[in-house]
């Protein structure tokens, strides 16, 4: 009797009045128990079956046998206090409050906004897990995964894999979900590794896993739950392997050497300072997860030891005597980095300078400290090249002639070969280009005669006299 009583009064908390009340407990729900067995879904049609059968009995129908559709929402929300509270362990046969149905069903829509948001957003399933040598980023994103699906219990299915399998003491305040930054976690800690929401869940979790392990090595540690398709168990045997003992010192040495390794020369497109930095911090979050923090003092040293690129050597001292940059990782690279973008900066802003620098000097001539023209013997550029006169041309051209002919210059070496001479040429001739053919003639001509039949006949003649 008592849980009918329950029963009629939840009704009302969720706004039927005695009449409508009457008319569900009447569909063969005696209490709150027998009312968890019905599917959300087929609320609805209930409530269809209910007016149907008021209404054939014509003049006789009860008026006040009215259930409205937000009476209809409330009543889901009150199948979802139930719902929960078999998810969770708790009695379903008690009273049941107004404030409760509002509180669930502010979370049904909670959870079922979340579940279409993570159906549509399609989350990245992790690849194949092939070598435990790379088990921290394969697990990061294993349960970044799982994170984002939801299972039949409407909370991510990571709860299926929680540490501690046991619900919280009755007095603990882990049973407070102001606790608690989400309803996520508030449900992933107290809901029961128990039950159809779990059983349908932890297949699921293993169904997943077994895609992603039966081609590595993991595999041959999960397979004994196979059978039973044990998802829990199987997830964290393999956890325990990948984080034993023996696979934590490997793992804490391996972070202690990529820290020891790690070198900045300067700056390289292949590893930019954020490279740099971001491996010492992967190692350090590697071995605070592993229980093995590192001083901040240490982060620092290893850090400014691993710098060899001297722009830097005397930032890495004002750190070392800065009580507050030497104590703080994060303050110190910060800083480093400040100060190597503005070094940067600066040599881009210096190149810039001395480029437009050297444009004015070409601008104006290129001359000589004493204001004269330099006269040489190598290539112009074409604006170099109008600027000359026709007689500092002229003189060009002998250097030139001078210099293929043998003629010891400047530097005392007369030596020339094929190259030299043909290279000289081509300059002449793309410099004399808009001076007239005579010019470009006599240059490719000039070349000619260094090694051509005139030069063979000269030496012919000396050697004749």
């Amino acid at each position: 009797m008592a849980n009918i009583i329950n029963f009629r009064n939840s009704l009302t908390h969720a706004g039927l009045n005695n009449d409508s009340a009457n008319a569900v407990i009447a569909q063969g729900y005696n209490d709150l128990a027998s009312f968890y067995q019905v599917k959300e879904e087929d609320i609805n049609n209930m409530v269809v079956q209910i007016h149907k059968s008021n209404h054939a009995l014509g003049v006789n129908a009860n008026p006040q046998v009215l259930i409205g559709f937000g009476s209809i929402d409330r009543l889901k929300a009150l199948h979802y206090v139930l719902v929960w509270r078999k998810r969770i362990g708790n009695n379903l046969n008690v009273a049941v409050t107004a404030e409760m149905i509002d509180q669930y069903g502010d979370m049904r829509v909670h959870f079922r906004d979340r579940k279409e948001a993570a159906t549509e957003s399609k989350p990245e399933r992790p690849p194949e897990m092939k070598d435990f040598a790379k088990w921290r980023v394969w697990w990061e994103k294993w349960d970044s995964y799982m994170s984002q699906i939801r299972g039949v219990a409407d909370i991510p299915l990571t709860y299926v894999y929680r540490v501690v399998e046991e619900q919280p003491d009755e007095e603990s305040d882990e049973w407070l979900p102001d606790n608690y930054p989400d309803p996520d976690d508030y449900y992933n800690r107290v809901i029961l590794l128990d039950g159809p929401h779990f059983q349908i869940d932890n297949r699921r979790i293993y169904d997943e896993l077994k895609t992603l392990l039966i081609d590595g090595p993991g595999w041959a540690f999960i397979r004994r739950f196979e059978r039973e398709r044990d998802g829990r168990a199987a997830v964290l045997t393999l956890k325990r392997q990948a984080e034993g003992d023996a696979a934590s010192l490997v793992r804490k040495k391996s972070a202690y050497n990529d820290m020891r390794n790690a070198k900045w020369m300067g700056p390289r497109k292949d590893f930019p300072f954020d490279k740099y930095v971001l491996v010492h911090q992967r190692a350090h979050n590697e071995l605070l997860e592993l229980g093995e923090p590192v001083p901040e003092s240490q982060k620092v040293d290893a850090f400014l030891v691993g710098i060899k690129d001297p722009r830097l050597a005397t930032a890495k001292d004002i750190v070392l005597s800065d009580a507050v940059r030497r104590q703080d990782f994060e303050t110190c690279q910060q800083f480093l980095k400040t100060l190597l973008v503005n070094k940067v900066e600066q040599d881009r802003a210096e190149r810039n300078v001395s480029g437009a620098s050297t444009g004015q000097n070409k601008g104006k001539g290129n001359k000589a400290s004493n204001g004269k023209k330099k006269i040489h013997t190598g290539r112009y550029s074409p604006g170099d090249w109008h600027r000359l006169t026709a007689e500092e041309k002229s003189r060009v051209f002998e250097l030139r002639k001078d210099k293929r002919s043998g003629k010891p210059n400047e530097s005392g070496n007369g030596k020339r070969n094929v190259s030299d001479v043909s290279r000289d040429a081509r300059a002449e001739n793309a410099e004399n280009s808009d001076d007239g053919g005579d010019a470009q003639e006599s240059a490719a001509k000039d070349a000619g005669n260094q090694f051509g039949s005139s030069a063979q006949g000269r030496g012919k003649k000396n050697k004749a006299n």
